[in-house]
């Protein structure tokens, strides 16, 4: 009975071996046979618990394991802007397999192809036309299998805007030093100045002081907007910025105090914000009556956010200018520091700031000189706009700093910078400096330069721009002007 099992287990032992095991040597089939042989008959029990193990780690080596197929590459693309020349496609990737390139096409031609792709890039299309539609599809493509498309998507190209103008001029002031330092369009028939106008009349000072003008679609009427309060000892002081919201509500500054004025020209005076300032305010700018923002000298940057003022660091002491925000929630800030060999661009994303540029005007981005930045005109993130005291530039999203100039130079500082969209731009500035970008080209009105007028400030909407400022005649002689120029 012993030797009948004892054979039979090598039996099965050697037909196992045979059946689901790679080939042993000889010798390693002597040991096997004596491990078995020298068993006692009382481990029968066990040795078919150790028989059945045997079997199955025998069988594993034997079974060929079934490929497991490569994924199917996940990936998409969003097209998320256009200019009139430039398209802003992001690319997410979450997973591919190995041996994949991928190719951008635009019309059924490839445009972009890539070795492998981080899980979010952002690829600038440029060399579009204008009022054009493409098609963009983005493929994954790997040797000996069909490409995988992520879909076709369209996008049409802005057009560009007309460079025909026409455009007629007003002057204010006929005693002493008179300005004009901003202006708001709220529509061609609705238009407000400010700054500090003298016309001589038999009052006992012999002149009154007005601090605004306003433009009914017929004329130009002058206005005085009372400001005295308990932090503006001045009845009528001179007005340094004006904002008017989209629901109508106006904004104006006299540099150290605000007033809110309705519809119905109700006047409310707002002293809470001169505890946050230590230098004047330059310039307001907003996207609402419950969102606005206020930049003047020293660093200062505060947010009304429709229920109380807040200050914002900024980081720096620079006098803060030029403020404008875009669709996507960023709001671009610049400034010159007082000599002006410093300058600086910030942004502000949920009232956080971040320096895109801080330092020196001479210094090179690329080829170009940043500075020093005197405006900024954003429409969205990947359509941002610059001017400094020589060029316009546009801005792009990148790790580092990143500008390409758009424009000759101007032959004159550029103070301002204002339009409806990235195709329709004003700039204005020093000797009657007055241009429109288009969106591909940019051009100069020459008939309205003049050594002796200064435009501090431009603003614009389609069709309309109005350019605010001074003449200058003597030392002691200036007038405030104002240029309506209309875009047939």
């Amino acid at each position: 009975m012993k030797s009948f099992v004892r054979n039979n287990i090598r039996r099965w032992l050697i037909i196992a071996r045979g059946k689901f095991s790679p080939p042993r040597t000889e010798g390693a089939n002597r040991v096997m046979r004596r491990v078995i042989l020298s068993l006692p008959l009382r481990d029968v029990p066990s040795l078919w618990n150790l028989l059945l193990f045997l079997l199955i780690l025998l069988a594993v080596p034997a079974c060929k394991q079934p490929t497991a197929p490569d994924p199917k590459p996940e990936f998409s693309f969003t097209i998320e802007d256009a200019s009139c020349t430039e398209a802003w496609i992001n690319i997410k990737t979450t997973s591919y397999g190995s041996g994949y390139s991928f190719a951008l096409n635009r019309n059924d031609s490839t445009v972009w192809r890539f070795a492998a792709l981080p899980p979010d890039t952002i690829i600038v299309d440029a060399g579009l036309l204008p009022n054009k539609e493409y098609t963009y599809e983005l493929l994954a493509i790997r040797s000996k299998t069909a490409p995988v498309s992520a879909g076709k998507k369209q996008v049409t190209t802005m057009d560009t805007t007309s460079h025909n103008f026409t455009w007629q001029t007003w002057e204010f002031g006929d005693i002493g030093i008179t300005v004009l330092y901003d202006v708001a369009i709220i529509d061609e028939n609705n238009i407000w100045a400010v700054g500090e106008i003298s016309i001589r009349d038999s009052s006992h000072n012999g002149y009154t002081t007005y601090n605004a003008v306003h433009w009914d679609g017929v004329k130009w009427d002058l206005r005085r907007i009372k400001m005295f309060s308990s932090c503006n000892p001045v009845d009528y002081p001179a007005l340094r910025s004006v904002y008017v919201s989209d629901d109508n509500k106006m904004v104006l500054t006299s540099g150290g105090s605000i007033a809110w004025i309705d519809s119905e020209m109700n006047i409310k005076l707002d002293c809470s914000i001169r505890p946050l300032l230590t230098g004047a305010i330059n310039k307001l700018w907003g996207t609402s009556s419950s969102d606005l923002y206020a930049v003047g000298n020293s660093g200062n940057i505060a947010h009304w956010d429709g229920v109380s003022w807040k200050k914002i660091e900024s980081g720096t002491d620079m006098d803060l200018q030029g403020i404008h925000g875009d669709v996507d929630g960023d709001i671009w800030i610049t400034g010159i520091s007082s000599n002006p060999s410093r300058t600086i661009l910030l942004s502000i994303r949920d009232n956080k700031v971040k320096k895109i540029y801080e330092g020196y005007s001479n210094n090179l981005i690329g080829n170009e000189y940043i500075g020093p930045i005197s405006g900024v005109y954003s429409a969205s993130k990947h359509r941002t706009y610059i001017i400094n005291w020589g060029y316009m530039f546009h801005y792009y999203i990148d790790p580092e700093m990143k500008i390409k100039r758009l424009t000759q130079n101007f032959g004159d500082v550029a103070f301002s910078i204002s339009g409806p969209g990235s195709n329709d731009l004003y700039i204005s500035g020093q000797h009657g400096l007055f241009g429109h970008y288009n969106g591909i080209r940019y051009r100069e009105i020459a008939a309205i330069r003049s050594n002796n007028v200064y435009f501090k400030s431009v603003s614009a909407i389609k069709g309309t721009a109005v350019c605010v400022g001074f003449k200058n005649y003597d030392v002691l002689m200036r007038t405030a002007v104002i240029y309506k120029i209309t875009i047939n």
